[in-house]
């Protein structure tokens, strides 16, 4: 029976549970969101005595006549403006707005009228008041005093919808399932919403799924406990709308029956293509299948009908319907379709329930697995999808930028990848042909490369980003996923572009955009320092397993393992994993090499410490302590990429073993500083260390406590090991000798020993000076799949061989930098020859040793699959996103006689 611990691990899918995983400090940061925005005047208002000649003095300003708001939306503007002039000491009644309701270009859109004796205000609904008022108190915040430039502004959205997700709400997802529908907890305090409307967010998600909030007549299992979910919902919308937000659910639906699950068994009247990846697609070209669907989407509409919208993933994360799943053409029905035409019906479907409803919401199919599909499909289902259905596509995913003289990959999310990539722009530029609405998916505030903070401050990539947005006519942005989403200078970004359509100033844009926060005189500087921050910032390796496994995130808290431990890197989006890890190579793997890496993080680290000189606020300004803890956490990540570059020169004997394990000691000692330096950097500032996805902090001061406990132990027992081996004599690092779990004898394979692992499954290797020998033999229907670590830590690009065709590994494909011509170039490496014997197949696969990069005889590493028979199997083996399916333990060591 496993121990305790080891059922804890199984639980979590971990090869370490972190202690801090259920032992997390309490989230003191929701009481800053609950905090009024206004606590103080702005920063240097009434400074400036005297109006310029291009502006009024608008000093007793004042509402004289409001705009008309029967349903109240109004009242929380009011309020709060009421609150602003208060607290800027604004005195009697002298300079009056008059808000008239009149006509304008479009919803949201505003005309502010300011001449000596007053304000007008005109706009034709209540959220183009909404938005004049806060642009009035930007206004005012900007000329620090009460100064209004004369003359007229007109105002209207180009990007009308701009949605966000609540900052600490849970996941409904593992390992903590919270759902926010069925507890009492309020996720959006009146002041977080207070926040959310000054920055021109208009948008909320919330996640949920139809069986859990839905009754229905076709499914009989759904629905349980969803009447408490719908009352919270109502409640959530009703609230939200105060402050000028809508509430739009996300749900993947219809969610593909799970194999574990019998319900597949009980409805198979709505079964479509193939069980792929443990799911069975339903097809909505079914008569239970469409009925289900319509059903549940019109019942939702009606029930709640002032939500905003519907979200759906409609091709990707999970299996849903046939045009999800690359099975869709065995389905009797959509196999007689295009995939394109076949996703096109499904859409059609969904929103036909709203039609229904007749609420006038907005239906958004967001095609999340479209970086798996080719362009041709891609623009065949714009073409056929309705027109009253937006369309959204990753504004930064499959896109290619040049690094260090190399092109790299955009996977996924991005905030230091401006985009738009070629996967956006196929679909804007259909989207534009087909004359069909078109949204983004973007990551505003952060992404994925570092989300533990709230924020990063480069509010010139938000510019650059919605520049490219309105190339195509993009009418909505998803600002975030489950992380990305505090109210912050980049929201209010957003909220800004998403009322320009000139982007020909972008040094005046950000200018404006800052001065509306901090007062003109403050402006310029910070604009300076956002400058560098950004330069610095968009050198952050662009490869999307950096951004899952990288130090950036935590490795503030990582422990450092100067003698190898061969322990997975953690997950970046989770607590689960303890930060022990020390495969540095899986955070980079084909992407870039570990110098490359070190040179890319080391100029983010140069450009943040010449934005952070600049920076002149109040020592515990937010930006102030945000931007600090910024430049540890940089400052740490390459420390640790230098710190097991050194390693691996220590391992291979590179150089003086007591000079380079002296860096060593002198990068250990800096990372015990810069974990303390984070201490009173998270005391100040609660938000530090928080994942909204992780839904915790991956770091905090008990936990950077232990982090330099552990670093001190390390300097005492480790290094003062490995000092006296080096004394000794000694190979400085055992692990790099290798140990004999297979001798390749130098020859021919016939020669080689041959390790049997399974029933008619067997291999042998041998090798030359030329290439490596892999003979393999096994069943004709299996699978060969082998990868190589010809450099410790550093795993090759797996691979794949069945009918006599090498492929590399899917992941490689998806997650590992493998495109392109570099496919052909890893497959180009080795040489197959394959023989046939009654049942059987024998392989012998030649790999080019120079190619290979193996041209000495130094141990290397060999992880071996033959159908399911691995050659080294693990207790509890880890399989994580992007690495492919192994774990390091699966590893053998191979070495040369």
């Amino acid at each position: 029976m496993a121990k305790k611990d080891d059922r804890l691990l199984i639980q979590y899918d971990t090869k370490h549970l972190d202690e801090f995983f259920e032992n997390q400090p309490p989230m003191e940061f929701i009481d800053e969101l609950k905090s009024p925005v206004h606590k103080t005047a702005p920063l240097n208002f009434g400074s400036r005595k005297e109006k310029r000649d291009d502006e009024v003095d608008a000093s007793g300003i004042y509402i004289k006549e409001y705009f008309p708001d029967p349903k109240g939306v109004l009242e929380t503007v009011w309020a709060d403006f009421s609150n602003f002039l208060k607290l800027c000491e604004s005195k009697g009644e002298r300079y009056p707005i008059i808000i008239k309701e009149g006509k304008t270009d479009s919803f949201e859109a505003y005309e502010i009228n300011v001449a000596e004796d007053g304000v007008e205000i005109v706009s034709g609904d209540t959220e183009g008041v909404r938005r004049a008022i806060f642009y009035i108190e930007g206004e005012l915040t900007k000329r620090e005093g009460f100064f209004l430039k004369k003359g007229t502004v007109k105002r209207k959205p180009y990007i009308k919808d701009r949605v966000t997700r609540g900052f600490f709400s849970p996941t409904n997802r593992p390992p903590k399932n919270g759902d926010e529908l069925f507890d009492d907890i309020d996720y959006y305090p009146d002041e977080y919403l207070n926040r959310l409307q000054h920055n021109g967010t208009n948008g909320l998600w919330i996640y949920t799924s139809f069986k859990a909030l839905l009754t229905s007549s076709v499914i009989k299992e759904h629905g349980e406990g969803g009447e408490k979910r719908i009352e919270k919902l109502r409640s959530v919308v009703k609230k939200c709308a105060r402050y000028g937000v809508k509430v739009y659910i996300f749900a993947l639906e219809p969610m593909g029956f799970y194999d574990w699950e019998d319900l597949y068994l009980k409805y198979p009247e709505m079964l479509g293509s193939e069980l792929i990846a443990g799911q069975h697609p339903i097809c909505l070209r079914t008569e239970k299948g469409k009925e289900f669907m319509i059903e549940a989407v019109e019942k939702l509409f009606t029930l709640v009908p002032d939500l905003g919208g519907y979200l759906n993933i409609t091709d990707g994360e999970r299996f849903t319907t046939c045009s999800s799943s690359r099975t869709y053409y065995t389905c009797p029905r959509c196999g007689k379709y295009t995939r394109g035409e076949n996703l096109a019906y499904n859409v059609d479907i969904i929103k036909e329930g709203i039609r229904r409803a007749g609420t006038g919401a907005q239906f958004i199919s967001w095609t999340y697995g479209h970086r798996g599909w080719d362009f041709d499909n891609i623009r065949d289902y714009v073409k056929h999808a309705p027109t009253d259905v937006a369309l959204m596509q990753n504004f930064d995913d499959m896109g290619y930028e040049e690094q260090l003289g190399k092109t790299r990959q955009a996977v996924d999310y991005w905030l230091s990848y401006v985009g738009p990539s070629i996967l956006f722009e196929t679909t804007g530029k259909a989207a534009l042909e087909y004359n069909k609405t078109l949204w983004a998916k973007m990551q505003v505030c952060c992404s994925h490369e570092l989300a533990t903070v709230p924020y990063i401050p480069t509010p010139g990539i938000i510019f650059e980003k919605f520049k490219g947005a309105r190339k195509y006519n993009v009418s909505g942005v998803l600002e975030c996923w489950y992380f990305g989403n505090y109210p912050s200078i980049m929201n209010r970004a957003s909220g800004e572009f998403a009322f320009m359509d000139d982007f020909s100033d972008k040094e005046g844009a950000l200018f404006e955009l800052v001065s509306h926060v901090w007062g003109e005189t403050k402006a310029k500087t910070i604009c300076k320092a956002f400058d560098f921050f950004e330069k610095g910032y968009k050198n952050y390796p662009i490869n999307i397993l950096f951004s899952y496994y990288g130090p950036m995130h935590d490795g503030i808290c990582w422990d450092l393992q100067l003698i190898p431990k061969n322990w997975p890197l953690s997950r970046t989006w989770l607590l689960v994993d303890a930060p022990v890890g020390d495969r540095i190579g899986e955070c980079l793997w084909n992407g870039h090499t570990l110098d490359e890496a070190i040179i890319l993080c080391e100029r983010i680290c140069e450009n943040w410490e010449k934005g952070l000189q600049l920076l002149d606020l109040d020592e515990n300004a937010e930006l102030m302590t945000l931007s600090r803890a910024l430049g540890l956490l940089f400052n740490s990540g390459v420390n640790i990429l230098n710190f097991y570059k050194l390693r691996k020169m220590l391992g291979k004997r590179q150089g003086d073993p007591k000079e380079i394990l002296a860096e060593m000691r002198k990068i250990v000692e800096k990372e015990i500083e810069n974990s303390k330096a984070m201490i009173p950097l998270c005391h100040a500032d609660k938000r530090l260390g928080y994942h909204s996805e992780a839904e915790g902090f991956k770091f905090f001061p008990e936990k950077l406590e232990r982090r330099i406990s552990n670093l001190e132990t390390l300097l005492k027992t480790e290094f003062s090991e490995v000092e006296k081996r080096i004394e000794e004599g000694l190979a400085p690092l055992e692990y790099y000798l290798g140990k004999a779990d297979y001798i390749m004898k130098k020859g021919n394979p016939v020669d080689a020993t041959v390790v049997n692992i399974g029933e008619d499954r067997n291999f042998a290797i041998s090798y030359d000076d030329d290439n490596i020998c892999l003979l393999m033999t096994g069943k004709k229907e299996d699978m060969f799949k082998f990868g190589f670590e010809f450099e410790l830590f550093e795993p090759d690009t797996n691979m794949n061989l069945k009918d006599g065709i090498l492929t590399v590994e899917p992941t490689a494909k998806s997650h590992q930098q493998v495109f392109g011509d570099r496919i052909e170039e890893k497959t180009g490496r080795f040489e197959v020859d394959m023989t046939e014997n009654g049942d059987n197949v024998t392989y012998l696969v030649k790999g080019d040793r120079k190619k290979l990069g193996w041209t000495d005889n130094t141990p290397i590493k060999l992880r071996l699959q033959i159908g399911d028979s691995l050659w080294k199997e693990e207790d509890m083996p880890t399989y994580a996103l992007g690495k492919a399916p192994l774990s390091p333990d699966e590893y053998g060591f191979l070495l040369t006689e």
